[in-house]
């Protein structure tokens, strides 16, 4: 009778909770692994939260492979935080958009074609 045991974890389970929810170390982490899984990145919401700021401030570039694999590189911002630890601010979710009524957003370009004003409350 033979076993075979299938881990889908490159190391970022290994990292406490504390570690996890600190972004140096997860992307120090992630720069030496080269690669993790969807169940280790989103295995609770800590690492969760780690992973989705890391990529939406351009820290990381991802790139999906074989279920449930990505590989992952460092970005150039990424090194640049890793060396003098500041962490760049989110990017603005409604830069180019246009306010037109209280709780909706659209493109400029979409705000200019359609003859949309800016919503002043």
């Amino acid at each position: 009778m033979s076993f075979h045991v299938c881990r889908f974890s490159a190391g970022l389970d290994a990292l406490t909770r504390k570690q996890q929810s600190d972004h140096a170390v997860v992307l120090a982490t992630l720069k030496r692994l080269g690669r993790f899984s969807s169940f280790e990145a989103s295995d609770n919401s800590v690492i969760a939260k780690t992973m989705d700021s890391l990529h939406d401030r351009k820290l990381l570039d991802t790139t999906p492979q074989s279920y449930p694999w990505s590989t992952c590189c460092v970005t150039p911002l990424g090194e640049q935080f890793l060396i003098d630890g500041i962490l760049p601010p989110m990017p603005d979710p409604f830069k180019g958009m246009v306010r037109v009524s209280k709780n909706n957003y659209v493109s400029k370009s979409i705000a200019e074609e359609k003859g949309l004003k800016e919503y002043q409350p």
